[in-house]
C-alpha cells in the first residue's frame, strides 16, 4: 500500500508537468483510450484475435494483414461480449479513467501537486461511500470516525489566505 501511494503521488507531480502542453480534454481522452485497450484486453482481445500481430509489418515479425480484414475480424469479436461486459467496460473507461482525470487535470491546473494531494487523501472516504452505494456495505464506526478525522486534519492543514488572520493586539 505505501508503494502505491508513492506511485500515486509521483503520478499528481508528473501530471503538473503535463498540463503545461496538453489541456484537461486531451488528458483524459488518452486516459479513455489507454483504459479501454487495457481492458480490452484483458477481455481476450489479444489473445483471441491476434490484432496486433496481423497488423504489423512481416519486417518486425507481423503478418501484415489488410486493416479491413483485421477490423472485420475485430467487430465479430466485439459483438461477442455480453451487455455486462461492455457496461462494465464503458463505466471503468469512463468514471475511473476519463472523468478522474478530467477533473483532476482542471483542478491541478490551479493548484500545485502538494496542494491537489491534500484532497487526493479523500480517496478512502469516496471509497467507503461508493461502497455503501453500489455494494450495499454499511459504515462501521472506524470508518466515520476516520473520515471525521481525515476530513478536520485536511481542513486544518490547507493554508489560510493572509487577509484571514486573526488581528494582532496591540
Amino acid at each position: 500500500m505505501i508503494g502505491a501511494s508513492c506511485c500515486y503521488a509521483a503520478t499528481k507531480v508528473r501530471l503538473s508537468s503535463h498540463l503545461r502542453y496538453h489541456s484537461a480534454d486531451e488528458m483524459a481522452v488518452g486516459r479513455l483510450v489507454a483504459q479501454a485497450g487495457c481492458a480490452l484486453a484483458g477481455l481476450g482481445l489479444i489473445d483471441k484475435t491476434m490484432a496486433v500481430r496481423e497488423l504489423l509489418p512481416a519486417e518486425v515479425g507481423g503478418m501484415a494483414r489488410p486493416a479491413d480484414a483485421v477490423f472485420g475480424e475485430l467487430v465479430a469479436w466485439t459483438s461477442a461480449l455480453t451487455p455486462q461486459q461492455l457496461g462494465l467496460l464503458l463505466a471503468s473507461s469512463l468514471l475511473s479513467g476519463a472523468a478522474a482525470t478530467w477533473f483532476q487535470s482542471n483542478g491541478q491546473r490551479k493548484a500545485s501537486a502538494p496542494k491537489a494531494q491534500l484532497w487526493f487523501a479523500m480517496t478512502p472516504v469516496f471509497g467507503a461511500f461508493w461502497a455503501f452505494v453500489i455494494l450495499g456495505e454499511q459504515f462501521t464506526y472506524h470508518q466515520i470516525s476516520g473520515a471525521v478525522a481525515l476530513i478536520g486534519a485536511i481542513l486544518l492543514s490547507i493554508p489560510r489566505p493572509e487577509n484571514s488572520r486573526p488581528a494582532e493586539s496591540t
